[in-house]
């Protein structure tokens, strides 16, 4: 074997990082999950500082190499490109002019009620484009609530001085599942309707009247059937299994500032006034992706209590490129731009078989020269 059969060998084994990196080329279709991805780690982060405060709409190209933003106060689009971290265009709109997003092709436009035009790819005639969001089918019928059984997180958190945990009532009461929410108001549905997050605030501490009080961020499995007569329908009931739980404590003086469900809905992004923070949900668990880039200033919040954990939900225009791997929101007048990739540990191990191929070759080599010397 040659070196250049081994370079050639090493060139082959290296193509998945290469890989790692490229676009999916056909359109994520959000209700199926097909052609969708969810992304475990943060590769880089931008913030776009804006002057005019936060944009009125905002939308990001499929490839998610462009984001279109505009604003109502000054009439005026923005384009910025990821890659150079800085705005190429800009320009006024005409009156009954604004930005739009193309879902039959990820071209970002604008548009009014009789013309339209491609703002990155020009020389493509825009006719016709699909300006509607995917619409899904989340019809629940008779709602029955969410439920957890006794070992949920919410059982296990301790409430602290003179207080009983909430699970401790049907400990031995018999009961296989213990209600905890029955209605569906404050639940975030995933793309394909299978899961659901909500959150919901649980006392921590009870001292005197001065309660510590944490958020836990709970997510579900929705569970539905039909009963069915004569070959119709005559009802459908849903109810929502809990599957995990996490518990921003009190201690740690963070807020929970947006949620936003991965396109393949198998994976949960929770920014926080100070990170991070994704949920796995079809393997239950959750993991620190990054610090929140923009520092976090509690007392600059008027509306924030210090003894309390808050949904705050002051996070604006979160969206996916159609890829899955770039990830753009608002945050206090600033755009924040997130570069995902491939998980830390996939990439280590990738190295790692690599490395061991690498050396498996040299050694090959090493022994065949050696080889060819002794028969000299």
């Amino acid at each position: 074997m040659g070196l250049r059969t081994v370079a050639i060998i090493l060139l082959l084994l290296s193509a998945p990082i290469s890989v790692l990196g490229n676009s999916t080329v056909e359109l994520c279709d959000e209700r199926s999950g097909e052609n969708c991805n969810h992304y475990e780690s943060i590769n880089s982060t931008d913030v776009v500082s804006l002057e005019f405060g936060n944009p009125d709409n905002l939308e990001i190209s499929a490839d998610g190499e462009h984001i279109l933003f505009e604003s109502f106060s000054n009439t005026k689009y923005y384009l910025y490109n990821v890659d150079k971290q800085k705005v190429i265009e800009s320009d006024f709109l005409f009156p009954g002019e604004h930005i739009g997003y193309d879902w039959k092709n990820g071209y970002l436009l604008i548009s009014d009620s009789e013309t339209c035009r491609y703002v990155v790819m020009k020389s493509i005639d825009c006719f016709n484009p699909d300006l509607e969001s995917p619409s899904y089918d989340h019809s629940i019928g008779n709602y029955l609530g969410a439920y957890h059984s006794p070992d949920y997180l919410v059982c296990d958190i301790d409430p602290g001085w003179l207080a009983s945990t909430p699970c401790e009532a049907y400990e031995n009461s018999g009961r296989k599942f213990i209600p905890i929410r029955q209605h569906t108001q404050s639940a975030l549905i995933s793309p394909d309707g299978r899961y659901e997050a909500w959150s919901e605030q649980y006392v921590e501490d009870r001292e005197h009247g001065d309660d510590d009080v944490g958020l836990v961020i709970s997510t579900g499995k929705r569970i539905s059937w039909e009963i069915e007569f004569d070959n119709r329908t005559q009802e459908k009931s849903t109810i929502t299994r809990v599957i995990y739980g996490y518990l921003m404590s009190n201690e740690d003086e963070d807020d929970l500032y947006g949620r936003v469900w991965s396109q393949d809905s198998e994976y949960l992004y929770l920014i926080s006034c100070k990170e991070i923070r994704g949920i796995n949900v079809v393997e239950s668990y959750s993991e620190v992706l990054a610090d929140n880039p923009i520092e976090c200033d509690r007392d600059f919040l008027d509306e924030v209590d210090d003894d309390k954990v808050e949904n705050l939900n002051n996070i604006e225009h979160m969206k996916f490129s159609n890829d899955g791997a770039t990830l753009v929101y608002v945050q206090d007048g600033e755009i924040v731009v997130l570069k995902l990739g491939e998980s830390s540990i996939v990439i280590e191990i990738i190295v790692s078989i690599i490395f061991v191929a690498i050396c498996a070759a040299a050694y090959y080599v090493h022994k065949k020269r050696r080889g060819a010397n002794e028969t000299q």
